[in-house]
C-alpha cells in the first residue's frame, strides 16, 4: 500500500516542483538527495509524533 501511494504521488507531482529544480522524491532544501538512513530517521520522527506503535518497515 505504501509503495503504491508513493508511486502515485511521484507520478502526479505538480510541474512547479520541477521548475524549482526538484530532482529527487526525498530532497533536502539544498537540492541534495536524502540517504536511506536519513529517510528512516525522518519516518521514525514523524511516526513517533503520530503515536504509531508499530515499527515502519522498509520492505
Amino acid at each position: 500500500m505504501f509503495i503504491s501511494t508513493v508511486v502515485f504521488i511521484r507520478n502526479n507531482m505538480k510541474i512547479p516542483n520541477k521548475r524549482k529544480g526538484a530532482i529527487y522524491f526525498f530532497e533536502s532544501s539544498w537540492k541534495k538527495k536524502y540517504t536511506d538512513r536519513g529517510i528512516r530517521k525522518i519516518l521514525h520522527k514523524y511516526s513517533n509524533q503520530a503515536g504509531m506503535v508499530h515499527k515502519v518497515q522498509r520492505n
